[in-house]
């Protein structure tokens, strides 16, 4: 990790992709890919799955600030309003209900604590969210969430 929070934010402004950003993808797809091959019911896992994170880069945007002048993210965290968290998070209770009843509810709620860990971290790190640590939040939360669906015996 770079000692600074302006040579973190120079680092994710490089397009190129280095030998471990390459090693951490695959990495990351063969641990999803084993994961999905051990949840008990693909369909659903795979739907609160893709709702779970996309949420959870909506409760990115709306907690956090940008913490650069410009870029891409800051359309996405700059104009966060109140009823937008309100809505997908009852839209996404209302799934996890609907798909898991109970089961899903705790599931959601222990799921989310890795990504928010990762959340907290960096926010305190450079102070804010980017998109490039919006979409590495969002695939926490998806790796998270499978992971408890395979430890929980859910959906």
């Amino acid at each position: 990790l770079s000692s600074t929070k302006e040579k973190a934010l120079e680092i994710m402004k490089d397009s190129r992709i280095g030998s471990f950003g390459v090693i951490g993808i695959f990495c990351l797809l063969l641990l999803k890919f084993a994961l999905l091959l051990n949840v008990e019911t693909l369909w659903k896992s795979l739907i609160l799955m893709c709702i779970f994170s996309r949420f959870f880069q909506v409760f990115c945007c709306f907690f956090s600030t940008y913490p650069k002048n410009s870029g891409t993210g800051k359309a996405f965290i700059g104009y966060r309003k109140k009823k937008g968290i309100i809505f997908g998070f009852l839209f996404t209770m209302l799934f996890f209900l609907l798909l898991d009843k109970i089961g899903g509810i705790i599931l959601f709620f222990t799921s989310i604590i890795p990504p928010i860990l990762f959340f907290l971290y960096i926010k305190r790190r450079i102070g804010g969210m980017t998109g490039d640590t919006i979409g590495a939040c969002s695939e926490i939360a998806e790796v998270s969430f499978l992971l408890f669906c395979c430890l929980f015996n859910i959906s």
